[in-house]
């Protein structure tokens, strides 16, 4: 007998069930609403109501992970867990004062006086992850490194050297070579998918420091470095795949100050077009991988900033990468990609701080304006609807330090009298939920008031004025929505700032006597 056209019912339910698995939980919910039979369906499925509480969360299964009962138990428990105080465990992690640290996703790292890094994989209680703790000791002295625990990546930068010279700071020596290891996380030994586990790449920095600071990212099959020159001489990014040891890009710039993967080909990156302060997006694998000037890089666009009267320094942010979680099996879901946020930290010259939150959902519209004529974007353009501002006066700004402060779509401060956390959750999902259940709603002008242990909202719009806030040009309006809690916390007598990873919130009292780090898990 012939199956009627579109007549999906006929089907033995196992095979329905199967081919729900192949679409997102979305669709997955409207197929729902279709009618009774589908909804008895995938209620009485654990995969498919897996896969609709997933986009009810603004969040995406991991490959490896399944659909099971207890997977959904567990989704619910981290879903309703997080930045809740009722569900929060404390430890401490001791602090070595090595001088070097890395925070990515839940792991920490730091060096020891020994000259060896100290690991501690940050535990969760939500998703069953316990605590752990291990050493790499090292046979090459290093100036910082970068890692990438789902990937089992860790990325050494060697102290730079002249010939066989190592380098002095006292004085000034040009072309100097830096090297780069690759590594893994657990042992410390060369990683068996880098083709070439060195790298290097000379740079022609004539400053008595030759490097102030390096800035390290990894996402997928690419690490990135920027250089900061110490005299403001310029910076320099250049970008490999660590599995081939190909360099893909080298630029520089002197206008240049920090940068962050879009894509498995874009690159952002800060940095001034004439007067205007922009993000610039760059197609790093179509630019040559000799050393160019930014300005002569022609696949690229620019999305500017709110005008300013005067020069301030921005930086960009994002944590993780977009290529997260990669393989990592510890992560049975994550944040949708295009949820995760960028920050776009900017100081100005009295060093006041504003904090712009933007989705990467926001940037990825505006990839075909890279390499076209029309490759200026103003900012009322892209940032007003798809953007927030949030102002330190009213919200403490992140340290210039301490300064993994967001981790997906979410982000942590401290309030300003230093008496609460404020966890902020721009997920798009997550914010309607919230305002489906009629949550409090805060306004973004004045310091926030509402139950301090209840999840509020922010739907309105955040306005500075260019009196109030003369160092803008022009008045400024963001309307980006988000959700927002207080955690109150007792700190005591310190510098402390604050940081957040998936499933943690690490507080850090910068202190000279300080001993240890403040973990919450949930």
């Amino acid at each position: 007998m012939a199956i009627p056209a579109g007549d999906l019912t006929v089907l033995p339910v196992e095979l329905i069930e199967y081919i729900l698995t192949f679409i997102d939980g979305k669709s997955v919910a409207k197929c729902r609403e279709i009618c009774i039979f589908f909804r008895t369906l995938i209620d009485d499925s654990a995969a498919s109501e897996y896969s609709v509480e997933l986009a009810k969360h603004g969040l995406k299964a991991h490959h490896s992970a399944g659909g099971s009962a207890d997977s959904l138990q567990v989704l619910r428990k981290y879903a309703s867990g997080w930045a809740d105080p009722a569900s929060m465990t404390e430890t401490h992690i001791d602090m070595l004062h090595g001088g070097l640290w890395e925070l990515f996703g839940n792991v920490f790292a730091q060096t020891g006086p020994d000259g060896g890094l100290h690991l501690f994989q940050l535990p969760s209680p939500s998703l069953s992850i316990p605590e752990s703790k291990w050493n790499i000791p090292m046979d090459i002295p290093f100036r910082d490194f970068g890692m990438d625990p789902f990937q089992d990546v860790l990325i050494l930068i060697e102290s730079p050297t002249q010939g066989r010279r190592r380098f002095s700071s006292r004085f000034p020596v040009p072309n100097r070579t830096f090297n780069f290891h690759i590594r893994t996380i657990s042992t410390g030994q060369k990683h068996p998918l880098a083709k070439n586990p060195k790298v290097s790449v000379k740079l022609d920095i004539i400053s008595r420091d030759a490097v102030s600071t390096f800035a390290i990212q990894i996402s997928g099959d690419y690490f990135g470095v920027f250089f900061n020159d110490a005299q403001g001489d310029g910076g320099f990014l250049v970008i490999w795949n660590w599995k081939t040891g190909e360099k893909e890009m080298h630029v520089s710039d002197d206008e240049m100050t920090s940068f962050a993967f879009l894509t498995d080909r874009h690159i952002l990156i800060s940095d001034w077009e004439g007067m205007d302060m922009c993000i610039t997006i760059v197609d790093f694998k179509t630019t040559s991988s000799e050393e160019l000037a930014l300005i002569d890089v022609n696949e690229r666009c620019h999305l500017a900033l709110p005008d300013v009267r005067a020069r301030a320094v921005a930086s960009i942010r994002c944590d993780p990468s977009p290529a997260w979680p990669n393989d990592d099996k510890s992560t049975p879901f994550y944040d949708d990609h295009d949820q995760l946020i960028y920050t776009i930290s900017m100081w100005s010259a009295d060093m006041h701080h504003y904090n712009f939150i933007v989705p990467r959902a926001t940037i990825l519209p505006h990839l075909d304006s890279v390499g076209s004529m029309d490759n200026f974007i103003p900012w009322e353009d892209w940032g007003e609807t798809g953007a927030r501002v949030l102002d330190s006066s009213l919200h403490a700004p992140p340290s210039m330090v301490w300064s993994c402060t967001t981790f997906g779509s979410k982000m942590v401060s401290f309030e300003t009298a230093g008496e609460f956390i404020y966890c902020f959750d721009f997920n798009q999902m997550r914010v309607k939920q919230e305002m489906a259940r009629g949550a409090p709603e805060v306004k973004p002008n004045v310091k926030f008031a509402f139950p301090q242990e209840e999840m509020a909202v922010c739907t309105s719009d955040t306005v500075l004025t260019n009196g109030e806030h003369p160092v803008f040009t022009y008045g400024v309006k963001t309307s980006l929505p988000f959700r927002v809690r207080a955690i109150p916390i007792s700190l005591g007598h310190g510098r402390y700032s604050v940081m957040c990873s998936q499933n943690n919130i690490i507080i850090v009292d910068s202190s000279q006597d300080a001993t240890h780090y403040r973990v919450l898990s949930f």
